[in-house]
């Protein structure tokens, strides 16, 4: 189970997450919210608990005036959308589809035809989908 919360670490304002027997600490800023977020979702956690200190985070920092669970669901959704974000595109008799992750390329004339691309860091590549467009591509 994942808790956040905000509290003063060492006289610095901080957001603070527990899990698992560890501890982790970020500066109270609107970019380490959002950071957070993005963490949470690259690490599989779909649900955590907040603790009271976050509807409160002016007790600790009085300059701070953001809503850190809004901030942290911008982080989160950014995430899902760099790893869902499917793009589309028509090279030839190809129809492209898919993200950084995963692509699929189907001839629309025989759509037996089709090939599946993966991210392959060995020939330096790390997008799928750029992978795919640059194999039809002339």
């Amino acid at each position: 189970m994942y808790i956040v919360s905000v509290r003063k670490s060492k006289g610095i304002a901080v957001i603070q997450v527990e899990f698992e027997g560890h501890i982790l600490r970020f500066p109270l800023t609107k970019k380490s919210c959002i950071g957070l977020g993005q963490y949470m979702f690259e690490r599989g956690q779909h649900s955590w608990l907040y603790s009271s200190t976050i509807d409160y985070p002016k007790e600790v920092k009085p300059s701070f005036r953001y809503d850190i669970r809004e901030l942290m669901m911008e982080g989160y959704k950014k995430a899902y959308g760099d790893f869902s974000g499917v793009q589309e595109k028509r090279i030839g008799d190809y129809e492209i589809r898919g993200n950084k992750y995963v692509s699929i390329a189907i001839n629309v004339k025989n759509p037996k035809d089709s090939h599946c691309f993966d991210i392959n860091p060995d020939v330096g590549n790390d997008n799928a989908f750029i992978r795919a467009c640059s194999w039809f591509e002339d």
